[in-house]
């Protein structure tokens, strides 16, 4: 009779312990799963360009290995909201299964490098920074703009795009977590999450220097991280509604 009690609990606590693996550490999986493909697609890149993509694949990669353990100490801060319910830092971001399939075709860009449009982080963070003082609604519509500028020529500085498109996000979800965290009596998360803003502004100075070695690659018509990357959509009303109700 123990025995079964023992099996019993025991499997209790593997379904729970399975359960907290499908809603917690979501930025670091996120990551780890960029490493991998990244690290499977670099090779394919380098056949493709006799060997010239090694640089941006191995800097992008080193990169994603410099985050995993920043993204580690945001989901542990992250982990009692989600325990709550509230899917903070995991409805942020979109899976990499999203991401567009690996293609051998070039696209050759309309326009060249030096030609297509390239934000200046300094003045787009302090822009940004200014207008959260406000509300969150008008730093989003900051960069809601500057998605639109770079979507005209979308074969250049697309981790940048990314990145941005990923702070949009987390900046529309960021009042819906608060509120939500409230009804549950759990201390504000805004302290957080705008830590987890401002560490992903100071990033687009990395994305665009990893944007810039790309350059020349993808003027020549290979895709390296343009179709390395999934597109991050607005949340929608679904998925607010998955947490948040009024």
């Amino acid at each position: 009779m123990k025995f079964h009690i023992r099996i019993i609990i025991s499997l209790v606590l593997s379904i729970s312990t399975l359960a907290e693996g499908l809603t917690n550490n979501c930025l670091s999986i996120h990551i780890d799963d960029a490493i991998a493909m990244n690290s499977k697609r670099r090779e394919l890149y380098s056949q493709m360009t006799n060997g010239e993509s090694a640089f941006t694949s191995n800097y992008l990669i080193n990169a994603e290995r410099l985050a995993y353990p920043v993204s580690k100490a945001f989901d542990k801060k992250a982990r009692k909201y989600q325990n709550a319910g509230i899917p903070l830092l995991c409805l942020d971001a979109i899976d990499m299964s999203e991401t567009p399939a690996f293609s051998y075709q070039r696209v050759q860009p309309r326009t060249s490098y030096k030609d297509a449009y390239i934000p200046s982080i300094r003045n787009l963070n302090s822009r940004v920074k200014n207008a959260m003082i406000k509300n969150y609604f008008s730093a989003m519509r900051i960069l809601d703009e500057e998605v639109h500028k770079m979507e005209e020529d979308i074969h250049y500085n697309c981790l940048t795009r990314h990145f941005i498109e990923s702070i949009r996000r987390t900046m529309f979800l960021t009042p819906y977590y608060i509120i939500s965290a409230k009804k549950k009596g759990l201390e504000s998360p805004r302290k957080l999450l705008e830590s987890f803003i401002e560490t992903q502004l100071q990033t687009l100075y990395l994305t665009k220097s990893i944007d810039k070695s790309a350059a020349n690659i993808q003027e020549a018509g290979t895709p390296i991280i343009c179709q390395d990357v999934p597109v991050i959509p607005l949340p929608t009303d679904e998925e607010i509604r998955s947490f948040y109700q009024i």
